[in-house]
């Protein structure tokens, strides 16, 4: 048992690390991607966070481009893992602001958008960040405690 959560601890921190390449780019502020729209990027993160607050992990898990997901073996359990990361800020109260920027990122074969969300929780101010392909599927999230 206690080996099982030693390795899974390692998958998700791998998993963190890979899912967190597609957005360092992002955060430079580059334009959108030609043909992906602002509000498109938005609403698909927002249907994600709407997703993660409800703690629906494997509906995440299913928002992930397929070879995404294949790559990385996403599962609703590597989700959860990675959501510890802001357990203590408790439980998800609202959007309180939100940026759409592009991204570009060499362990992928194009651009992409990152919307990153602050949101306000029970105890702390979280923020993800979604990178979301040019068919607004989803190819990277990250949430840190601000």
């Amino acid at each position: 048992m206690r080996q099982w959560r030693k390795r899974a601890g390692a998958l998700a921190l791998a998993v963190t690390v890979a899912l967190s390449l597609f957005l360092l780019a992002g955060c430079k502020g580059k334009p959108l991607p030609e043909g992906m729209d602002k509000d498109a990027a938005q609403a698909k993160a927002e249907e994600v966070l709407a997703l993660l607050a409800d703690g629906d992990y494997a509906g995440v898990a299913d928002q992930f481009r397929q070879d995404v997901r294949e790559q990385y073996d996403i599962t609703a359990d590597t989700i959860d893992q990675a959501m510890e990361n802001v357990a203590d800020a408790g439980a998800y109260v609202k959007l309180t602001d939100s940026t759409v920027v592009g991204g570009e990122n060499e362990s992928f074969d194009g651009e992409y958008a990152v919307a990153v969300l602050y949101c306000k929780h029970e105890k702390k101010k979280v923020v993800y960040q979604f990178s979301i392909d040019p068919s607004y599927q989803l190819i990277g999230f990250s949430a840190q405690i601000r």
